[in-house]
């Protein structure tokens, strides 16, 4: 992660992890975590943003904080509570054909 370089004007897409994450992101993925937020470039976050509990919206040690966000087939709860709601940014529902 040392020799990540995020240039400007890049937009990021989030997708390291999704809702099924059940323990604290630490080491490198906690590091790039806070390497991305710093960067201050545009973040888009696939699902959920990383480090979000997708059940209670708790953050989960180290979290994306992502301009928007686009879930897969319906809005997930932990988007809609606590920190989920700051770290979400505006969120996008995207039908996937699940009925």
């Amino acid at each position: 992660y040392n020799d990540l370089i995020i240039p400007k004007d890049y937009v990021i897409i989030d997708c390291l992890f999704g809702i099924g994450l059940n323990k604290k992101i630490k080491g490198i993925y906690k590091n790039i975590i806070k390497k991305v937020n710093k960067s201050k470039q545009h973040v888009i976050s696939i699902d959920i943003p990383s480090g979000i509990n997708g059940n209670n919206g708790k953050i989960m040690g180290e979290a994306i904080k992502a301009n928007s966000t686009y879930t897969l087939h319906a809005k997930k709860i932990g988007l809609t509570v606590n920190s989920g709601m700051k770290y979400s940014g505006k969120i996008s529902i995207i039908d996937i054909g699940i009925k």
